[in-house]
């Protein structure tokens, strides 16, 4: 029995170390194999997957090669960029490229609108300002004229009367001629103008004509502020701004106007301390005959747009209801 039990030892003994064997023979083999096929296989994917990268990073590239230089694609970093940082580095800017000519796009079209309006609403102006003139002016030389043959022989009563219809024809006169001023949009006459002098003098102008007894006036900036412009059609735009900041403080307030230069441009703040605008008369305020004054024409701010769009500016405005109105001007400094 004890022969027997040293057999049956020695033989799962046996078969033990040639199972190890085996395993050990195996692992070997099929390890390296296995490794080797996972290799590569992982090595095809990667080179698949960075080769359809280059593709698409290319095809991105294509897309935006009309809105983002060259330059600006590649982003500055101080570690390793893989073929994934690339791509969306670069979808990120020409996304951001294609939303801000979204943008622009829609302003022009706006823009452009806006432009065709005012060309349609101008040729009228100018058909109806032409046709209303020699009327208008017959009706004052003859008022004129009456009020001379009547001078202190009339009663008071009559007196009153024609005094009223030469105002009522003076006002449509004025109305006439604003009418012309928008549709005529005759180009800048350029020369150097100093700009605090042309604001000092449109102020002046406002003084004549308006009771500006109880409003504060500041203009705040350097002495000499010197663009390309035509100085009588810039007083033209201060004076209508003041006049308006005059009207909706009712007299009463502060008017500032502020200065800075940039490069290449100059911007202008006209802000008042009147009642405000809401949001909706922001956005038409600009239009033509839009007023909200009993006696206002609404040609005013159509005027100052057209004048300061044909200097190459720009004029936008921030208001809100109770809290004053800003004006804000950017004019070139140059004859462009």
């Amino acid at each position: 029995m004890i022969v027997i039990a040293d057999d049956l030892d020695r033989d799962a003994r046996n078969n033990a170390e040639s199972g190890i064997s085996s395993s050990q023979t195996a692992i070997l083999v099929f390890v390296p194999l296995f490794l080797l096929i996972g290799l590569s296989t992982l090595l095809y994917i990667s080179s698949s997957v960075v080769r359809r990268l280059k593709t698409l990073t290319t095809s991105v590239e294509q897309i935006g090669e009309h809105f983002v230089p060259s330059e600006e694609v590649m982003r500055e970093s101080g570690g390793h960029m893989d073929e994934v940082d690339v791509l969306v580095e670069k979808t990120r800017i020409v996304n951001n490229k294609l939303n801000d000519w979204e943008q622009e796009l829609h302003e022009k079209n706006e823009e452009l609108i806006r432009s065709k309006k005012l060309a349609a609403i101008g040729t009228l102006a100018s058909g109806v300002a032409h046709e209303l003139n020699n009327p208008i002016n017959n009706i004052t030389i003859s008022a004129q004229v009456l009020q001379r043959k009547i001078a202190g022989d009339a009663p008071p009563e009559v007196t009153q009367i024609v005094d009223e219809i030469i105002g009522q024809t003076l006002r449509v006169k004025g109305i006439v001629s604003n009418l012309l001023e928008f549709a005529r949009e005759r180009e800048p006459q350029l020369s150097t103008v100093q700009l605090p002098e042309v604001v000092r003098n449109a102020y002046e102008q406002v003084i004549r004509s308006t009771d500006t007894m109880d409003v504060e006036f500041t203009l705040d900036t350097r002495d000499e502020i010197s663009i390309r412009a035509d100085a009588g059609q810039l007083e033209r735009v201060f004076i209508n701004l003041f006049s308006n900041a005059v009207a909706v403080m009712e007299g009463k307030g502060r008017l500032t106007v502020k200065m800075e230069e940039e490069d290449g441009s100059v911007v202008i703040w006209v802000s008042d301390t009147g009642k405000g605008l809401s949001r909706e008369d922001q956005e038409k305020i600009f239009d033509p005959f839009f007023t909200r004054r009993e006696k206002g024409t609404g040609l005013g701010l159509a005027i100052v747009m057209n004048i300061i769009r044909q200097h190459g500016g720009g004029i936008t405005v921030v208001s809100e209801k109770g809290m004053g109105t800003v004006f804000e001007i950017h004019l070139p400094k140059g004859a462009d």
